[in-house]
């Protein structure tokens, strides 16, 4: 959830992993109530949002070094 009237992550609303909900404290509590309840929409990940940033950017950064 996104606690502000915009994201810098639009993608992660069009793919139904993310809500803006703004300032309005009803919509807060409704969406707080729906995962709670489990009664959420699974949606699937964006690409390479897998938690392995980090390693890959080691991998490039090692690359780089070791490619002279």
């Amino acid at each position: 959830m996104t606690l502000r009237k915009i994201t810098e992550r639009p993608v992660t609303v069009e793919m139904g992993t993310n809500t803006i909900i703004g300032e309005d404290i009803d919509s807060l509590k409704s969406e707080v109530n729906k995962i709670m309840g489990e009664n959420f929409s699974k949606a699937a990940h964006p690409e390479l949002w897998d938690g392995d940033a980090s390693q890959r950017i080691v991998g490039i950064i090692d690359n780089w070094f070791y490619a002279s």
